[in-house]
């Protein structure tokens, strides 16, 4: 089974922050592939089955606040008893800009602290897609940016890239 893990703070006032990026690309996910969308707390996460494109999917929203997010990859990775390239970990990256998207097959954590959570936890071995929210204005901190919401032209901007996000999440799965 493979598993798409979105990042973010669960809690009414981390929904449309930037940093929440991740959980926006798993709620996609679910509107579009989840016959009864129905969240079960399993891994430490929020966790639904999906079917996408004929496959069946986990989807994962950890509960453990972004700093912690190995635990909840490391607890589905050892529950599941899959390996670490089974997951594809979505987050926000500021460094990219936004309207942007990445994806790897492995790598640091880098700057994001949810990244070098679940790396130190199950290792480097992990894809990744990284979403452009960026650049960071040099006088915001990077709390503040990162739990900033975006603006309606912003958000705009992130709705316009669903369909490449969609893409790689699906080039993904077909490996």
């Amino acid at each position: 089974m493979k598993i798409v893990v979105g990042l973010g703070n669960l809690g009414g006032q981390y929904d449309a922050t930037r940093h929440n990026v991740g959980f926006w690309v798993v709620d996609r996910l679910v509107e579009q592939y989840a016959d009864l969308p129905a969240w079960d707390q399993r891994y430490r996460s929020l966790w639904m089955r999906c079917r996408l494109n004929q496959e069946p999917v986990g989807v994962m929203k950890p509960k453990t606040f972004m700093n912690a997010s190995g635990d909840a990859v490391l607890a589905a990775m050892t529950g599941l008893k899959i390996k670490p390239d089974s997951f594809l970990i979505v987050y926000d990256d500021f460094d990219l800009p936004l309207g942007s998207c990445r994806y790897r097959q492995s790598g640091s954590g880098g700057s994001h602290n949810g990244m070098r959570s679940i790396v130190a936890k199950v290792g480097p071995m992990v894809p990744r897609l990284r979403i452009g929210i960026g650049p960071k204005p040099s006088e915001w901190t990077t709390t503040g940016f990162v739990l900033g919401a975006f603006s309606q032209p912003e958000q705009a901007i992130l709705d316009g890239l669903w369909d490449e996000v969609h893409q790689k999440i699906t080039d993904w799965l077909s490996q």
